[in-house]
């Protein structure tokens, strides 16, 4: 059963947790507010009405001016309200989405594209933040006018309100049918928008690569066709709305006129004054604005809804990973690293590991070996909790590691990949991490990831700015900065893949040096490739091309797997 425009709001708003004493006093300065529009006419039909017997339009001029200045303040306060619930509800809903995304499988995170994320993130939001500061309080803004208006000329007077709101219900009829119509092009719209901002956020790191096989023209088509499709939702939706709004406003032009020629039908029949025809069509004129105004407010919540379904959805996709509450005791005797018949699958038609099961004493260093695609990356992001195994367990130390805490297992185990990611900020900041700065421990960390000679070609050393992905330095010295990361860390269990592949000579040398460094008196487990890493492991784990795992030193392996002995001949 589909939700409801009125369940979806609800869930949008429960799931934004504004402050509902700051919502009340922002209804209760609209309410009032609304009240005041209604004063002008009254005091005008009175000034018209007594023009023949001699007033004192001092006292009336003093009177609007009061009236004006308090209404300008009310209106001010009604606006301020808004803006603070908006910057709340906007700052609740990134922060949830962004636990979240943290939160969740890396098989969850990722289907979505990365463009799809950030549209949600942003656009999503900033629609949603439009809502709350002016969608939500307009609206209610609007229904007040509309109830006080309608409710003013009928105490004013009955027959004129009949004539005038004799076209109500085709305008309520319009609306009703064009809200269902602009949702379903507000959805596809919304769709390409993310799917174009996915595009572009794949398209600028492409472009190097496009112009040193000259196929910019290949770029440049394939980004005309996904904006065409953009642009042409964005026409349809445009449409709709252009279709929607002179609608609106010719009936309530034509409201008008049959106000007007009522009043004037009744003035010449002596039955009403000009002061209570002034007053009322003013009524009506604050009648027909909500009226005409609607339709703005009827797509800017529709596009809010829809806007705030996907986020909904980012918030519900996927489960979150880390419900263990222990803390980490390791066991006596216990092996460092356990897998117990863990399988998992990328996608469910094709398994990466099937019923894997191998143990790694503590302090010992482990590499996992076998031909690309094996699944040797996966058993690392897997102990790393970035995948959950959908059959089997994985212990550290004795634990189950979905039964401990996600900070307690994260601190244990550093991770250093063949690529390692840099935010953009400082080589400092990116050694901490967050961490608390210890100048001693900071120290030591640089000097024996053999980042000094490094950190001296730097304009700034260690504050220098590395740019978005550590653009600016090259992929040998983001090792390195990954080495003392993780050296700063001091680890349990160390997991590294690859990391001293593709990178030159001597930042090879420098990295082997570290790497051993950080072997020592640590769990490792390690992907390679290289003989020479091989040969030093107390434990070769070796995945074969039938998904079947033999733990051996390098030598029993080569001289009893044939698969293993090949793959060594050809090193």
């Amino acid at each position: 059963m589909k939700n409801t425009p009125w369940q979806r709001f609800k869930k949008i708003v429960a799931a934004a947790e504004p402050s509902y004493a700051l919502f009340a006093l922002a209804m209760l300065f609209l309410v009032i507010t609304e009240t005041f529009p209604f004063l002008y006419p009254l005091l005008l039909k009175n000034i018209l009405d007594a023009l023949n017997q001699g007033i004192n339009l001092k006292s009336y001029a003093i009177i609007y001016a009061i009236i004006l200045i308090v209404h300008t303040l009310l209106l001010y306060g009604k606006t301020f309200f808004g803006v603070i619930i908006s910057a709340n509800a906007t700052y609740t809903l990134r922060k949830k989405l962004i636990h979240h995304i943290n939160s969740i499988s890396l098989l969850d995170v990722r289907k979505y594209s990365t463009g799809n994320w950030i549209s949600r993130l942003s656009a999503d939001m900033d629609v949603l933040g439009v809502m709350f500061r002016d969608g939500i309080l307009e609206l209610v803004s609007n229904a007040l006018l509309l109830t006080f208006s309608i409710a003013f000329m009928f105490w004013q007077e009955p027959r004129l309100a009949i004539f005038t709101m004799i076209f109500f219900p085709a305008m309520m009829l319009i609306t009703v049918y064009f809200r269902r119509r602009l949702k379903h092009q507000q959805i596809k719209y919304r769709q390409r928008l993310s799917s174009l901002t996915g595009f572009i956020q794949e398209l600028l790191p492409a472009i190097p690569l496009m112009q040193v096989f000259g196929k910019q023209a290949f770029l440049t088509e394939k980004f005309a066709s996904e904006q065409k499709s953009y642009q042409k939702a964005g026409i349809n939706w445009s449409k709709s709305f252009a279709a929607f709004f002179p609608l609106i406003q010719s009936f309530s032009d034509l409201s008008l006129i049959a106000c007007y020629a009522g009043g004037l039908w009744w003035i010449s029949q002596g039955s009403i004054s000009v002061g209570s025809l002034v007053a009322f069509v003013w009524v009506a004129s604050i009648y027909t604005r909500p009226l005409r105004d609607l339709s703005n407010r009827i797509n800017q919540v529709q596009t809010s809804l829809v806007a705030g379904d996907r986020v909904l959805v980012a918030l519900e996709t996927g489960k979150v990973e880390y419900r263990g509450r222990n803390k980490l005791d390791p066991q006596p005797h216990s092996p460092a690293v356990r897998f117990h018949g863990v399988s998992f699958a990328y996608q469910a038609s094709q398994p990466v590991l099937d019923s894997v099961s191998f143990s790694v004493p503590a302090n010992s260093f482990c590499a996992l070996a076998g031909r690309s695609g094996q699944g040797k990356s996966t058993i690392l992001h897997l102990l790393s909790r970035l995948y959950a195994p959908q059959t089997g367990e994985i212990e550290i130390f004795g634990q189950n590691i979905a039964e401990i805490e996600a900070a307690e297992l994260k601190s244990c185990s550093a991770y250093i990949s063949q690529d390692p990611f840099l935010f953009a900020g400082s080589v400092k900041e990116n050694i901490l991490l967050g961490a608390e700065f210890c100048p001693e421990l900071f120290d030591q960390a640089l000097e024996r990831a053999r980042i000094s000679e490094m950190l001296d070609k730097l304009p700034q050393g260690i504050d220098t700015q590395i740019g978005a992905q550590g653009i600016e330095v090259s992929r040998g010295q983001r090792q390195l900065i990954a080495c003392a990361r993780a050296f700063y860390r001091n680890p349990q269990i160390l997991l590294l893949d690859e990391p001293v592949a593709s990178v030159d000579s001597q930042t090879e040398h420098l990295l082997q040096a570290a790497v051993a460094e950080l072997l020592e008196n640590r769990t490792a487990l390690v992907v390679s490739h290289r003989v020479s890493t091989l040969t030093k492991a107390d434990i070769v784990v070796f995945l074969d091309s039938q998904k079947r795992v033999f733990t051996a030193s390098h030598a029993e392996l080569a001289q009893n797997n044939a698969e293993y002995a090949q793959m060594f001949a050809k090193s």
